[in-house]
């Protein structure tokens, strides 16, 4: 199995929703350690899952949908708190715990160990191009967590 998987799950046409694939650009520029991997993907919970096989760890960077969390926080869940979040709201059809556990069961030695959800809480998905002001000023912040996640350095 592969390292690390950081993996932007977004669409740019969507505004804020294109906040994992800002992030993992700016991911790729860092000296991160040379068994972390950086992708971006704007598909199906089913085409994020491909990506995700033979990955010990993966860290997805995404929006988030929660009822009653601050638009702008950031969040690092794992699956299990992802999967306890009843308030989530996905906007990606069938959720990735849901798929997770497909595929968990098609392929048991090919499936992470490890997956976190790092993200920023959104409003109702616009189409617009760019993101928010309040959404760009978390890809900072959200930059230095996965780096400090991946054990990378963090220099451009």
């Amino acid at each position: 199995m592969n390292s690390t998987l950081v993996l932007g799950w977004g669409n740019p046409l969507f505004g804020d929703d294109g906040f994992g694939v800002k992030v993992v650009e700016k991911l790729r520029k860092m000296n991160l350690p040379k068994d972390i991997r950086v992708e971006s993907c704007s598909s199906s919970p089913f085409s994020v899952m491909r990506k995700m096989l033979n990955y010990r760890k993966v860290i997805i960077i995404d929006t988030l949908q929660i009822p009653h969390v601050k638009e702008g926080s950031v969040l690092r869940l794992n699956l299990k708190e992802l999967c306890d979040s009843p308030n989530l709201i996905n906007p990606h059809s069938l959720s990735l715990p849901a798929v997770l556990e497909i595929y968990r069961t098609l392929y048991p030695d090919q499936v992470p160990d490890e997956v976190l959800v790092v993200g920023v809480c959104v409003g109702p998905p616009k189409v617009s191009e760019g993101l928010s002001e309040e959404v760009e000023a978390k890809i900072d912040e959200v930059v230095e967590l996965v780096v400090r996640e991946v054990g990378g350095k963090g220099n451009e």
